[in-house]
């Protein structure tokens, strides 16, 4: 909210060829280019990041993945809260 860090949807640990692997949710510190993974492997498909307004939390959306056939599909998962503070 402060256009300090910008919260982005992190396909760097997944593979879609086969369905491995996470996909995470990061935060990106403008002034420093620092990086941080806020959700560290915890969930299959972590995305739709959404600040809170005072910038101390970070929601967001775990859709879960499942096979389809001969390839992969995402379906509805659960919305979580990080702490950023």
């Amino acid at each position: 909210p402060d256009g300090e860090r910008i919260a982005y949807t992190d396909p760097t640990g997944f593979d879609a060829q086969d369905g491995t692997g996470n996909i995470n949710i990061a935060v990106v510190d403008l002034g420093t280019g620092r990086t941080t993974d806020v959700t560290n492997d915890r969930f299959d498909f972590a995305t739709s990041p959404s600040w809170s307004p005072d910038g101390t939390r970070l929601a967001f959306v775990d859709r879960v993945i499942v096979a389809m056939g001969n390839g992969i599909d995402f379906i509805n998962g659960d919305v979580h809260v990080a702490d950023l503070t």
